[in-house]
């Protein structure tokens, strides 16, 4: 009873402790599951978040350094244009100063030539004029005179000779008439045809000295005008000069503030952004963790929750089996213990009454030895027999001393099983 006990308590103490730890298992499994699917959706959101704030990082910086770059080289071009446009207005300013410059110095230039022909041409009219006018007084004088001075005579009255000759004057006080050229005659066909030839130059000569004066008036003009409007142009270049300068820096200026607002928007712009995301993937992240927590907190809240329950069945179903096994043990004990008194007292009365007869028959023997030797023989067989009666009843008892033995070994069985329980009971099983 009590080996049956005893395996019967073991089997439950192993099925139930088999069921807690199977139970524990399952749920440290699903706990183990938990946290790792947890863990790993917690990983997985903060790798996204930081793939997605690293991305919108990049994104935002790669737009920033693009306005960076196109503002720069947009005022990089609105530099180059203002200064462009500054040089060539200054091109423009200096090819007009230039231009009239060089007007001015060539209208001066052909005004100065102008006057200079104009005065050559009127030496040459008024030399020709001198002439003609000379010749046609002298005739005027020949004709009211008729006895003008011939060839060598005194012509001092007159200042006039025949013609052909010329009144030439020794000194301030002489004068006498001679041939042209030293001839030793008037030559009156040469004086006429050069008067004539005189007469018909003074026509073209002063149509062309007139045509001279205007053109040397008009070239004056022309070049007092081209100077005046050099001055002008020379005046207005150096207003363009400093205007323009003026107009380039300030448009320089502005390019370059609008510019710095630019990229100072596009700055602002990346930190705001990027602020954002960080702000955002902070969130996730935190949430993320947040999440991961409280589903590992909730599934070990449940792991404990179900475990004691667990464990206390497990105990439970041990007390029980335990106290089942004590209960029945301790009744079998009981039962043992009786039934080994009845056979001890029941075998103890057999070795009394047997010993009893066997001192009562071992008395009479030698009674009857002393009393008559003559019945030695029957005294001797019945002495004989009630031996062997003797050794039977000894032989009994020690059948009954073996029967106790094992009951007593029966006992120590009990004890050793009663042991067990109480290691059992001591929680050494479970």
């Amino acid at each position: 009873i009590e080996k049956e006990e005893t395996e019967k308590m073991e089997k439950g103490i192993k099925e139930a402790t088999e069921l807690k730890e199977t139970t524990l298992k399952d749920l440290k499994e699903k706990v183990a599951n938990v946290e790792k699917d947890a863990t790993q959706k917690r990983e997985k959101t903060i790798a996204d978040a930081k793939a997605e704030l690293a991305n919108a990082e990049k994104t935002a910086t790669a737009k920033r350094s693009d306005t960076v770059k196109k503002a720069q080289e947009e005022l990089a071009t609105k530099e180059k244009n203002a200064r462009q446009a500054h040089a060539d207005e200054m091109k423009k300013a200096e090819d007009d100063k230039a231009s009239a410059d060089k007007n001015a110095k060539d209208l001066r230039s052909k005004a100065d030539k102008a006057a200079e022909a104009s005065e050559k041409k009127a030496k040459e009219h008024d030399m020709v004029a001198k002439k003609v006018d000379k010749f046609e007084k002298e005739e005027k004088v020949r004709k009211k005179n008729k006895n003008v001075p011939a060839l060598f005579k005194d012509c001092r009255a007159e200042n006039t000779c025949a013609l052909g000759c010329e009144c030439k004057w020794q000194d301030k006080f002489y004068a006498q008439c001679q041939g042209i050229d030293g001839l030793k005659f008037c030559d009156w066909k040469r004086v006429v045809a050069d008067h004539k030839k005189d007469a018909n130059a003074l026509v073209i000569l002063k149509k062309d000295n007139e045509q001279m004066l205007k053109d040397k008036k008009d070239t004056a003009e022309a070049a007092d005008a081209a100077e005046k409007k050099d001055k002008t142009v020379t005046a207005d270049y150096e207003k363009t000069q400093k205007s323009s300068k003026e107009k380039m820096d300030a448009t320089i200026a502005d390019a370059r503030k609008n510019s710095a607002q630019t990229v100072d928007a596009a700055k602002e712009e990346e930190k705001t952004t990027i602020s954002a995301a960080r702000k955002k993937s902070a969130s996730i992240i935190a949430n993320a963790k947040k999440e991961a927590e409280e589903s590992i907190s909730a599934v070990r809240k449940e792991e404990e929750e179900k475990s004691a329950p667990a464990k206390k069945k497990c105990e439970t179903t041990i007390n029980d089996f335990k106290e089942d096994a004590k209960t029945t043990i301790d009744k079998a004990k009981a039962e043992a213990k009786s039934k080994i008194k009845a056979i001890t007292d029941e075998e103890q009365k057999k070795i009394d009454a047997a010993q009893a007869v066997a001192d009562k028959q071992t008395s009479s023997t030698r009674k009857a030895a002393a009393d008559a030797v003559s019945a030695k023989e029957e005294a001797l067989a019945f002495a004989k027999k009630k031996m062997k009666e003797q050794e039977d009843a000894a032989k009994a008892l020690e059948k009954a001393k073996k029967k106790a033995l094992d009951a007593k070994a029966a006992i120590l069985f009990a004890k050793h099983a009663v042991g067990t329980w109480k290691k059992a009971a001591a929680g050494k099983t479970c």
